[in-house]
């Protein structure tokens, strides 16, 4: 609880990216989420989850822990939340998830040297293929093999890259 109390007294972060999605033509402004991913925050445990893995079977485990402990709600205040809060509360907007999943796939890319590239990917959730407005987060992951996977963070779903369009950046 100290940890959680610790990271829950920061400030919340706000600086925004103008982002350009080059298939469609449009900028969007978003909050600049990769100021909130701490990888740090799990070299202690990571080892646990990436030891005797593959990469691939690294990221189905991050993706199994969020879909066993985090739900999904998009009522939780005007501002993002560290991965501490996010897994001490459970529930978390798809920002915070994906901030959350984003710190455990570089925590344990940087242990094990998996050589994944890993983005944020703002979309329209309502829009996959054809965005109109930001309004949802999923996390890329691109294999050193050049395979890509995109994670959506309040589903169960992954998506391979021609179904989704969006705005992404790389942490």
């Amino acid at each position: 609880m100290d940890t959680y109390r610790y990271f829950a007294d920061w400030p919340a972060l706000v600086q925004y990216l103008r982002i350009y999605n080059s298939r469609t033509g449009k900028t969007s402004s978003v909050n600049n989420l990769s100021l909130y991913v701490q990888p740090y925050f799990f070299d202690g445990v990571i080892s646990d989850i990436t030891t005797n893995l593959t990469d691939r079977e690294f990221v189905q485990e991050v993706v199994t822990i969020k879909n066993q402990i985090i739900v999904e709600s998009s009522s939780l205040g005007d501002h993002y939340h560290w991965s501490a809060e996010t897994l001490t509360e459970g529930v978390g907007t798809s920002g915070d998830i994906a901030i959350l999943m984003m710190s455990l796939l570089k925590s344990g890319n940087n242990q094990s040297q998996y050589g994944l590239q890993v983005s944020m990917v703002y979309c329209d959730v309502q829009n996959l293929t054809n965005p109109q407005n930001v309004n949802h987060v999923m996390v890329e992951v691109r294999y050193i093999d050049g395979t890509v996977v995109i994670l959506d963070t309040t589903t169960n779903a992954s998506y391979i890259e021609n179904q989704v369009d969006g705005w992404k950046y790389l942490v």
